[in-house]
């Protein structure tokens, strides 16, 4: 299994949302301008589900793989099994998960935030200047919304682990992962895997 799969999980998710969610919504508690609140939550989640709808996860790349190479493994490198979970990460319903995930979290701090002005006593302490409350937002939510995506869109892999090497394709050697960015963009929107990868005989051109 990479090591990406491995290590997040639901406990390790879950341990990364108290905090950084907790904290999150803690500094924003009575702030009283809705502008930087909505460009924080665009920047630190909102882009980062675009990223995960349009390019698909590679786990065999540096920290993220135990191997620890910087480049972008060659297909002929990776065994079977492991062209197998690439086509998991591909699969356009996997994909949509980890980005319906992302917005609900941003979607729960910004609720937080609306109950906080809305439902409570303003806080004694004044508010950070809109400029450092983006930067700590996005530094802090930047890293959930990595964690996020990733922890649901390695979920399949991890709950079929035994029998993904009998419950799918694998990713096809003459295409390197994740292949081009417009047909990623269809398989997401469209739902259905492209054809290269869904049936690598036939004569798609491949670019």
């Amino acid at each position: 299994m990479p090591f990406i799969v491995a290590q997040m999980n639901v406990l390790f998710w879950g341990l990364a949302f108290l905090m950084l969610a907790g904290i999150s919504i803690g500094i924003l508690r009575g702030y009283p301008r809705v502008g930087p609140v909505l460009v924080a939550l665009a920047i630190a989640y909102w882009l980062p589900a675009t990223l995960f709808a349009a390019v698909p996860f590679q786990p065999y790349r540096g920290l993220f793989d135990r191997r620890g190479t910087s480049s972008l493994p060659k297909m002929t490198d990776l065994a079977e099994l492991d062209r197998q979970v690439l086509v998991r990460f591909y699969l356009p319903h996997n994909r949509r998960r980890a980005v319906i995930a992302i917005l609900a979290v941003s979607l729960l701090i910004l609720a937080g935030w609306w109950i906080s002005v809305t439902g409570l006593p303003p806080p004694k302490i004044p508010p950070l200047p809109a400029s450092q409350l983006v930067a700590v937002l996005v530094g802090m939510g930047l890293p959930l919304a990595f964690v996020t995506g990733i922890s649901v869109i390695t979920s399949d892999v991890r709950r079929n682990w035994h029998t993904l090497s009998t419950d799918g394709g694998s990713w096809p050697l003459e295409v390197q992962y994740p292949g081009p960015l417009r047909a990623s963009i269809r398989s997401f929107l469209g739902g259905s895997l492209p054809e290269f990868v869904s049936d690598p005989t036939s004569d798609v051109q491949r670019s």
